[in-house]
């Protein structure tokens, strides 16, 4: 069974990223190092943990980053939905997706 960090894909370093709690997490790259899919993963296991969209914050430099990441992280809850996320959880996921 893939969990919901497996799902991602992440290098060690993008994972220790994603997980890490109780401390705020920059991360910095280059393009296309998967700088998104970290914070998307990071965003989405602190949803899974419980925690509200409304009580989380992503911040980004740019407007058109911020549509980017939103819509990264609403696509990335619909992959795991419609994949390898266990059915009795699909209606929850759906729920959070749709107050993001």
């Amino acid at each position: 069974m893939t969990t919901l960090i497996d799902f991602f894909g992440l290098k060690d370093a993008q994972r220790e990223a994603a997980m890490a709690r109780g401390v705020d997490v920059a991360v910095m790259a280059g393009a296309g190092s998967g700088k998104t899919r970290t914070l998307a993963a990071r965003f989405i296991s602190l949803l899974a943990e419980g925690h509200t969209p409304r009580s989380l914050a992503a911040i980004t430099f740019t407007e058109k980053a911020a549509r980017e990441m939103r819509n990264r992280i609403r696509a990335d809850i619909a992959a795991w939905r419609a994949g390898p996320c266990p059915p009795e959880l699909q209606a929850w996921w759906a729920d959070v997706e749709a107050e993001i």
